[in-house]
């Protein structure tokens, strides 16, 4: 309005360009836009990497390499991101949500030679130019998205605990072994009480670090059950069982560790490998100090 006069109707929409109009001798733009948050940090794309399917144009993989760059705590990595394989950081989740192929720039050539079947060298020229891959990222904040997976693991754990404690009796009986319960003091065992909780703190570092939701998932519901074993273990109690619920998630975390070596697999070789030092030296007591009959068969 001025002058108590209409200077125009305009129609502001997210699909609309931005319109302009003059009023007290200024020019003014009327938009409507999604509503924008500003984060202390930046994350800046590197490189985009798109594969398609032979002869089509349908995405086979979406990969972004991204730079994070934060300030506040003087830190400057990289990331990279991929369909499956989201980046978790500050709290947010950065999905890759969609890729756009310009007319130029780095990885031109090995699309449109899938595209058209073409040589890679014709298109050669096409690399050097400025432009290429749009990479577009979707931002998600999930306050409870540890719950679902606390959840699976806490009711695993106590299954996996409770499955155990039978199967350690059951073999004690056949392999003439002591039973679960059987204990005796060792200069070794505060030890293996350590490294039974260095998993736990290894991740907790992994999880504040990098915001791993694997690992901030591993570290709500495992330092209780470690903590109940390792307490046992310091006062020399129920070795035996401590053996068999060491050996056998390390057995069943090697193939893991090795398929995923890229991503989560990195990070279980350390807890790995503490667990299964800890399973060496309570193997060593037990084997060292077990009665020479078995009293669950006297």
């Amino acid at each position: 309005m001025r002058s108590g006069k209409s200077l125009g109707t305009w129609l502001a929409s997210s699909r609309l360009n931005t319109q302009e109009f003059e009023a007290g001798g200024k020019k003014w733009r009327v938009a409507l836009r999604n509503e924008r948050y500003y984060l202390p940090y930046s994350i800046r794309l590197v490189r985009a990497k798109q594969e398609v399917y032979q002869g089509t144009t349908q995405a086979r993989e979406f990969a972004s390499r991204v730079q994070i760059a934060n300030p506040a705590t003087n830190e400057n990595r990289g990331a990279d991101i991929t369909m499956n394989n989201p980046l978790r950081y500050a709290g947010l989740t950065f999905y890759q949500s969609k890729m756009d192929q310009g007319e130029r720039g780095p990885g031109t050539a090995a699309l449109l030679e899938a595209l058209t079947g073409r040589p890679r060298e014709e298109f050669a020229s096409e690399e050097q130019k400025e432009g290429g891959r749009q990479s577009g990222l979707q931002v998600v904040q999930n306050p409870s998205m540890l719950a679902p997976y606390t959840g699976c693991l806490l009711v695993g754990f106590g299954m996996l605990w409770q499955f155990l404690f039978h199967l350690t009796g059951f073999l004690a009986k056949r392999g003439g072994l002591p039973p679960p319960g059987f204990g005796v003091p060792h200069a070794l065992l505060p030890l293996c009480a350590v490294l039974i909780m260095v998993p736990d703190i290894f991740l907790g570092y992994v999880a504040w670090k990098n915001g791993t939701l694997f690992a901030l998932a591993v570290v709500a519901v495992t330092p209780f059950i470690r903590g109940v074993l390792a307490w046992q273990v310091w006062r020399g109690k129920y070795l035996v069982f401590a053996m068999v619920l060491l050996l056998i998630p390390t057995v069943l975390a090697i193939p893991f560790a090795l398929k995923y070596q890229e991503t989560h697999g990195a990070m279980l070789w350390p807890v790995t490998i503490a667990q299964f030092a800890a399973f060496l030296g309570i193997a060593y007591v037990v084997f060292s100090n077990r009665p020479r009959t078995n009293p669950a068969l006297a």
